[in-house]
């Protein structure tokens, strides 16, 4: 990383493959987004018309618990590595 000419600060080496592991639980939430959007968007428009489009909404809710479920994994993995930097 270069911020003038002058002064070079390079990156640690483990950094980069420290940044790929912090992002893998979040690679499944923008399609888990997606797809909530996708089973609110008919129970939105025509709920009124077709009461059945209702159901709908269940797997929408499945995809806010998988959200959870994933920034609850990053946030354990996280507490465990301070708690472990902490007793180093």
């Amino acid at each position: 990383m270069v911020f003038d000419d002058r002064i070079s600060i390079p990156e640690p080496p483990g950094l980069v493959n420290r940044k790929r592991s912090l992002i893998r639980p979040f690679r499944p939430v923008w399609l888990l987004i997606t797809l909530s959007f996708l089973f609110y968007i008919p129970v939105a428009v025509a709920a009124s018309l077709v009461p059945m489009l209702g159901m709908l909404m269940l797997p929408k809710t499945v995809c806010y618990m998988l959200l959870i479920r994933a920034f609850r994994k990053q946030a354990s993995e996280k507490l465990e590595e301070t708690t472990i930097s902490e007793e180093v």
